[in-house]
């Protein structure tokens, strides 16, 4: 149950104890009216937030389909325009061999473009938390000593140039200390990214179906949670493809 059902839920049992209480005071009836109108006002807020969000990154990757393209297009030129100097004009060896090497980096090039554009995004990283007794709800402002597990879901954006293959999404949760919480004992381990080795707290094999799937990690951590603002990152293809964040008090 997401955090609008809870309050929509609430909302009708509130409605029953008015029906049923009619003595019920103007000052509580306000509180809880003033309640729901915050809740309202917050929920346009992330949704206006993330409207933007997916259009500066749909555009983003309209223009990177763009420059891949023109890139294909330059790199089948030069390739026949080599073929035909050497056929036509007898092009010495050093002079192709110089054009090939050329020719290298700009595929190289062209292939880091393609896999940039290629890249996975999250989008909507949303964070609940589980209580003790198993009530989920928004991991804003949480007490330690209740928080017993963090659910992460999220979605990932359809890319038509993301190949739909098993792929590996890597979570890492850090604490306010900078610290990456982890355990090797139940999933948690190492992977490179950027030419260097970064712990993540827990990692998903999925099979990328490029349908706005969404996609959700549950991570219970033996130990109560610092207080303070936790980070959320998500990766997967060697690319930081999702934030997110939650408090704890």
């Amino acid at each position: 149950m997401n955090e609008l059902e809870a309050a929509r839920q609430q909302i009708l049992g509130d409605q029953k104890a008015i029906s049923e209480n009619p003595e019920m005071g103007q000052i509580e009836i306000q509180r809880k009216l003033a309640y729901y109108l915050r809740l309202i006002g917050q929920k346009d807020v992330e949704i206006k937030k993330l409207r933007k969000e997916n259009f500066v990154l749909l555009a983003r990757n309209d223009s990177l389909s763009r420059e891949a393209k023109i890139l294909q297009d330059g790199l089948s030129n030069v390739q026949k325009a080599l073929r035909d100097s050497s056929l036509t004009f007898g092009v010495k060896q050093k002079e192709f061999s110089e054009r090939s090497r050329i020719l290298e980096v700009r595929n190289q090039e062209l292939s880091d473009k393609v896999n940039v554009a290629a890249a996975l995004r999250a989008e909507g990283v949303n964070v609940y938390a589980i209580s003790t007794r198993g009530r989920e709800s928004g991991a804003q402002n949480q007490k330690a000593k209740k928080l017993e597990k963090i659910r992460v879901i999220f979605h990932l954006q359809e890319n038509p140039l993301a190949t739909k293959e098993i792929k590996t999404v890597y979570l890492r949760i850090i604490e306010p200390t900078g610290v990456t919480l982890s355990d090797y004992s139940i999933g948690s381990g190492t992977f490179p990214f950027k030419g260097k080795d970064l712990v993540y707290t827990a990692k998903q094999r999925i099979f990328y179906e490029n349908n706005h799937q969404s996609v959700e990690f549950i991570y219970s951590r033996p130990n109560s949670y610092r207080e303070g603002r936790h980070e959320i990152e998500l990766y997967a293809e060697g690319f930081l493809i999702g934030l997110g964040s939650f408090e704890v008090r």
